[in-house]
């Protein structure tokens, strides 16, 4: 089944409340290094590498986050001082 048509199964296993199916599927897609994560935005998506797993990536995406956050601080601070 390709990745696609397992993200919409699972948009509509969570549509129908169905969280055993939508679990399923999440762990599916998770061993082809396709992560997934509800937000109340909706989805976001996240193609990785092999070797990457779950808990890497959060950490990752958590790194990025701060990085970011030093850059916009660092930016604004930059911008203040003109």
């Amino acid at each position: 089944m390709l990745v696609h048509e397992l993200l919409d199964k699972r948009k509509i296993a969570r549509q129908n409340k169905d969280w055993e199916m939508s679990d399923i599927i999440r762990d599916k897609l998770d061993k082809n290094f396709v992560f997934v994560f509800d937000t109340p935005k909706g989805e976001d998506v996240y193609f990785e590498l092999k070797g990457m797993t779950r808990d890497k990536l959060i950490e990752k995406i958590n790194k990025d986050k701060r990085a970011d956050k030093q850059f916009d601080a660092w930016l604004y601070s930059m911008n203040s001082k003109k």
